[in-house]
C-alpha cells in the first residue's frame, strides 16, 4: 500500500517530544518544498506550519540543507519500501522485474503528488551529501536495468539509449496523469506498461 504524507513512518516513531517535533518539521518541510521549491524554502514557514517557534528547526537540524536532506531521505524510504515488493514478487524473472519496477514508479509518484516535486528537484546546486541522497531515488530502477542488461550482455551504449526511452515514457505518463490529460490512471499505467515491454527492442 502506498503511504500518504500523514501516515506514520518508523524513523520518527519515538514517543518523546523531540522526536514528535522532528517528524512534524519533516512533514511540514515536504509541503514547503511542494509549494515554494528549494530556492524559496523557508525554515520560518516550516516551523509556522507545525506551530513551532522559529528556533525549533535549528534544534533538530544543522541547517536548511540538513532538513531538506532528511526530507529526501524520508521520501526515499517510502519509495524503497514500495519498490522492494517488486523484487520480492519477481525474484527469478529479470525482464518482468525490469518492467514492473518502472510501472511501480508511475504508480508511486502519481499516487504521491506531494513527493513529485522532490523527485524533480534540480540537484545541481546541492552539496555532495544531498546529491547522494537524491540519487537514491533512481537506485531501484537502475538496479533492475543493470541486472537485465548484464544477463543479456547489453552494451553500455544500448543501455543508455534504452534508459532514456523508458524514462521518457515513465515521466511522460506521470505528467499526463498529473495534469488530467490521462483521466483514467489504470488505463494510462496499462498503456505505459505495453510501451515499456515493446521498448526491450531498444536494448
Amino acid at each position: 500500500m502506498i503511504k500518504d504524507i500523514n501516515d506514520d513512518f518508523t524513523d520518527y516513531s519515538s514517543d518523546n517530544e523531540k522526536s514528535d517535533m522532528k517528524k512534524a518539521l519533516v512533514l511540514s518541510g515536504i509541503t514547503e518544498l511542494e509549494e515554494h521549491g528549494i530556492t524559496d524554502f523557508s525554515l520560518r514557514r516550516v516551523a509556522g506550519r507545525c506551530g513551532a517557534s522559529c528556533a525549533a528547526p535549528y534544534r533538530h537540524f544543522k541547517s536548511k540543507n540538513d532538513l531538506i536532506s532528511e526530507i529526501v531521505s524520508y521520501v526515499n524510504l517510502q519509495w524503497e519500501e514500495f519498490s522492494e515488493h517488486v523484487y520480492e514478487a519477481f525474484p527469478d524473472d529479470p525482464k518482468k522485474r525490469f518492467t514492473e519496477i518502472f510501472v511501480a514508479e508511475i504508480r508511486f509518484w502519481s499516487a504521491n503528488p506531494h513527493f513529485r516535486h522532490i523527485k524533480m528537484m534540480d540537484a545541481s546546486g546541492f552539496d555532495d551529501e544531498l546529491k547522494k541522497e537524491k540519487s537514491r531515488m533512481s537506485r531501484a530502477a537502475l538496479r533492475a536495468v543493470d541486472e537485465y542488461c548484464c544477463l543479456n550482455e547489453v552494451s553500455e551504449e544500448k543501455k543508455i539509449r534504452g534508459i532514456f526511452t523508458i524514462k521518457a515514457v515513465v515521466y511522460g505518463t506521470i505528467q499526463m496523469i498529473s495534469n488530467g490529460e490521462a483521466d483514467d490512471c489504470d488505463k494510462a499505467v496499462f498503456a505505459a506498461k505495453n510501451v515499456i515491454e515493446k521498448s526491450f527492442s531498444v536494448f
